[in-house]
């Protein structure tokens, strides 16, 4: 029995690497964690060999010493003990340690933080923030192309493997697309339920905090611009409202309702009740390489994703099932689109639910893609 030990710079509870850990035990691997971790969702603690709790400081990440040399040395000395056969790092800053330390491994970069951080828009930074902005992306970039030289590489996009193989010199074949879509184990017990259109409700996966502060590729201002111009024309034809899931602050909308946080498997009680998922972010150059999971709750959920045109990884999946706003005057036809949905007749509405929830069953479920983890393993041994 080969032995994996996931090394994470970021805290369990994390879909992902949950779907990650319970795929590779279900193939007959034993399994170790190092990282951050509260808890489990998906996946029962004790079906991980070890979880040993380290946190990674900002510094670390950044490779700034002696902060960067001292998490280096635990998580060397923790290897030694564990003594696995292969390391699964999940993104650049746990990878950069496991290659340093010379174990074979796979790095799953499911945010390419070298791109995300560029599309943050630099000239508008102060000269502080530009500089060390600038030092993470070139930080950042380095990081990237010495693991694609050494090991396999798994991402989320098409367009991401193809940064990695034009942009860092990857092999083909050793770049897999593994994207984010539920386990048979999240959406076992969501059941089809026909909603009336009286009140339509929409719901979005996030802090309410987005509203406020604006990252560039999941900027929902213009949507609420939208939402807040029709709450006041349609207050008295007909009702909606917008169930935000996820950390809530004061809220001045009479529209929106917060849930605050809920564990992931609590998410599908409040979406399975929701007509649309929001996924309508201002247009980003950022999103081809973006392949978030609100948009697959939703559609297993039966709630028809509202998605922006520059999402190409969604989009490619969820075409004719999902309702696709043009980014080419985004705004205008943001506000078209959602007067269309609030007029949309309950029967052709609910038709339209069951259908993408019976294609998301059979065609937008981890399993299906699965095979790739475990094929990446085989290329690092």
């Amino acid at each position: 029995m080969e032995h994996v030990t996931v090394v994470n710079d970021t805290p369990l509870p994390d879909a992902r690497v949950e779907r990650e850990i319970m795929t590779l035990i279900n193939m007959g691997f034993k399994v170790s964690y190092i990282g951050p971790f509260k808890y489990t969702t998906l996946i029962k603690d004790h079906f991980i060999e070890n979880i040993i709790r380290i946190s990674w400081s900002r510094e670390a990440r950044l490779k700034i010493e002696p902060y960067y040399s001292w998490l280096k040395r635990r998580v060397s000395r923790i290897l030694r003990r564990l003594k696995p056969d292969i390391i699964l790092a999940e993104n650049i800053f746990a990878g950069m340690i496991v290659h340093e330390l010379g174990y074979p491994m796979v790095l799953d970069d499911h945010e390419i933080y070298s791109l995300e951080t560029k599309s943050y828009y630099l000239p508008s930074l102060n000269p502080i923030k530009y500089f060390i902005t600038k030092y993470k992306i070139c930080l950042f970039k380095s990081v990237e192309k010495t693991i694609a030289e050494k090991h396999p590489v798994i991402v989320v996009t098409e367009n991401s493997k193809n940064y990695y193989i034009n942009v860092h010199g990857a092999s083909h074949s050793n770049v897999f697309v593994i994207k984010n879509y539920p386990s048979i184990v999240e959406i076992r017990n969501i059941k089809f339920n026909k909603l009336s259109n009286q009140k339509i409700r929409f719901v979005y996966i996030g802090s309410s905090v987005g509203l406020y502060l604006k990252i560039p590729h999941k900027d929902l201002s213009l949507t609420f611009k939208v939402l807040d111009e029709l709450y006041r024309v349609y207050k008295n034809r007909k009702k909606f409202e917008v169930i935000f899931i996820g950390k809530s602050i004061n809220n001045e909308r009479a529209y929106i309702k917060t849930t605050g946080y809920l564990k992931h498997s609590e998410m599908f009680k409040f979406t399975s009740q929701a007509h649309y998922g929001l996924a309508s972010w201002k247009p980003s150059w950022f999103h081809k390489y973006c392949n978030p999971n609100k948009p697959y709750i939703y559609a297993h959920s039966a709630a028809l994703p509202v998605i922006t045109e520059t999402l190409d990884s969604i989009i490619k999946d969820m075409r004719g099932y999902s309702i696709i706003v043009k980014s080419r005057e985004f705004l205008t036809n943001l506000k078209n689109t959602i007067i269309s949905l609030l007029d949309l007749d309950e029967d052709t509405m609910n038709k339209q639910r069951l259908r993408l929830f019976e294609y998301s069953r059979k065609n937008l479920l981890w399993e299906k893609q699965s095979s790739k983890l475990v094929n990446s393993i085989k290329r690092a041994t």
